[in-house]
């Protein structure tokens, strides 16, 4: 490998260092603004709050969409880069999932063996997939059909409440 001589070296290194400066501040974004909204809600199901249900906000016009789970008492914060961060403004569709999977006999077996909920899915040569029991109707959980909108307006404060039907 060929090496440069020293004053060569030298001229480099005031670049180089210049660079990653610049980089850094770049990427920190040297104090601008986030370019989201803080969003706050609750999620219910006939009256009754839902606990563990994944919560999202994808972006009609394209973008980063934000996520969050609600706690026992129905309520979530959505984060889009980090916790609590918000979403874009603009008008979102959402998505509501909150489903548990029914543990078998067998796959308990598998989980206390090998001490991982990973190991649950059954093995041999029938498989079977998992029951799957929406505590949330699964019509809530896909962006086609959940009929689920919100719009973000800037400077945070959103309150998107969502009370949701067993029948729907």
């Amino acid at each position: 490998m060929k090496q440069f001589p020293d004053c060569c070296r030298c001229s480099f290194r005031p670049f180089y260092a210049s660079s990653v400066l610049f980089a850094v501040m770049f990427s920190v974004g040297c104090g601008e603004p986030s370019p989201f909204s803080e969003v706050t809600g609750t999620v219910t199901l006939d009256g009754q709050p839902v606990s563990d249900a994944t919560v999202a906000f994808r972006p009609s016009g394209g973008g980063r969409s934000a996520y969050g789970v609600t706690k026992a008492d129905g309520t979530y914060e959505l984060s889009t880069l980090k916790p609590g961060d918000g979403a874009l403004p603009g008008t979102h569709k959402v998505t509501i999932r909150a489903v548990d999977i029914e543990k078998d006999a067998e796959a308990e077996a598998l989980a206390r063996e090998h001490g991982s909920l990973s190991d649950m899915m059954p093995t041999g040569k029938k498989k079977k997939k998992p029951k799957e029991v929406w505590r949330v109707p699964k019509v809530y959980s896909q962006l086609d059909s959940s009929g689920l909108e919100f719009t973000v307006e800037e400077g945070g404060g959103n309150q998107a409440d969502f009370p949701l039907k067993s029948d729907s």
